[in-house]
Order: C-alpha cells, then structure tokens, then sequence
C-alpha cells in the first residue's frame, strides 16, 4: 500500500465532505475586521476570494469576538 499523499489529493473529513486537495489556510488576522464590531469586511471577503482562487479548498476564520 502507497501511503505517500500529495497535496493536490482530494481529503475526505469525518463528516463525509470532500475537499479537491489538502490545501489550508488557518485563521491569521482579524484586523481587517470592523474596529468596533471585529465583523468581515469588504476587504476580508476579497481576501478570501483570492485565497480561494489560489487553490485553498478549506480555509479558515477565527469567530467573531463579542466584548
């Protein structure tokens, strides 16, 4: 059995979804966030579109934090 994995392989998660390669992105930042509100903005929503346009099948942003 080859057990190699290549990053352009599809994964499958505990819930069945599968996604089109192992490429991730975690959460980084949320200062492009709104100051009061810490919610997505219009620059973090093109910033995801392109992380997705990259290739990243999962990508990954911390919750919004309520003071």
């Amino acid at each position: 059995m080859n057990l190699a994995m290549n990053l352009s392989d599809t994964f499958e998660l505990p819930n069945g979804a599968r996604l089109k390669n192992r490429i991730a992105k975690s959460a980084m930042s949320e200062r492009l966030g709104d100051v009061d509100t810490q919610a997505p903005t219009e620059d973090l929503a093109r910033l995801d579109e392109r992380w997705a346009r990259g290739g990243a099948s999962l990508t990954r942003r911390r919750p919004r934090r309520r003071w």
